[in-house]
């Protein structure tokens, strides 16, 4: 608990800030767009920035022409994983129907950035990782040396 505590930080930012953290692994908690409605996700199942937004929870249907898709990502189960359309724009899909000329996703709405006003992110911090670490180790350490002393396995002296 403590570990966890200090090794993240929960930051509020403008969208601007958002620029650097594309791509990288940061946890989305909330949103709050540029109409005033807040969109929060839970701790375990936060969402992500992806692409031009945030992947938010209302989910949608999409139809893609086959004609405009680029590439289709499977398992080894034969599930379409990841579609890739022409122009480069890339669908998660929660579930999909094929059919032979176009496939029907159902995807998670992406909240694009340009209407988000606010945004909390869970990020990493180094610093409190380090001293949990460091304490934690301390810790460990003095508790198995009492442990140890108190069974006996501790130092002894022979002044014989």
């Amino acid at each position: 608990m403590f570990f966890s505590a200090t090794c993240y930080t929960i930051q509020k930012t403008k969208v601007k800030a958002v620029e650097a953290w594309r791509g990288k692994n940061v946890e989305v908690l909330g949103v709050v767009t540029k109409s005033g409605e807040t969109v929060e996700f839970p701790e375990k199942h936060p969402s992500r920035i992806f692409d031009d937004g945030i992947i938010g929870k209302e989910k949608m249907t999409l139809e893609i022409d086959r004609s405009r898709v680029k590439k289709i990502i499977r398992n080894g189960e034969d599930k379409i994983l990841q579609v890739i359309t022409q122009g480069g724009k890339s669908h998660f899909p929660v579930s999909t129907k094929e059919q032979e000329d176009k496939i029907i996703c159902t995807v998670y709405k992406l909240i694009p950035l340009a209407e988000i006003d606010m945004i909390f992110v869970k990020k990493l911090n180094s610093g409190s990782t380090f001293l949990a670490l460091i304490i934690g180790a301390g810790v460990g350490i003095y508790l198995l040396g009492l442990i140890m002393f108190k069974l006996g396995g501790g130092p002894s002296i022979n002044l014989y």
